[in-house]
């Protein structure tokens, strides 16, 4: 097929035509912004296939976002818990060994 692009150049390429299409028969493509050949956007169930993965992509990929950041906030909380724990149990063991020892 032949073309014209948006910038004014002639571009030729390969298409998909009718069989009893005869040379210099109009054809339609589609192109780019600057003028590439692309696939026909799609149409009907395809595009609603399509919009439904998208959307379910995106809610699979919040919700794990939203998993993975609370498993981070509770492993930090966790450690900071044990460290507080830790520094409160060196200030209580000396006093608790004299208590439990005589």
């Amino acid at each position: 097929v032949r073309w014209t692009a948006p910038d004014g150049t002639e571009r030729t390429g390969r298409a998909r035509a009718d069989a009893d299409a005869g040379a210099g028969s109009a054809v339609t493509v589609w192109t780019d912004r600057e003028g590439r050949l692309v696939s026909e956007p799609p149409g009907g169930a395809e595009a609603r296939f399509q919009t439904l993965m998208a959307g379910a992509t995106v809610a699979a990929t919040a919700g794990g976002m939203a998993l993975l950041a609370g498993w981070v906030l509770r492993t930090r909380l966790l450690r900071r818990r044990a460290a507080e724990w830790e520094t409160e149990w060196r200030l209580v063991e000396p006093a608790w060994r004299k208590r439990m020892t005589g």
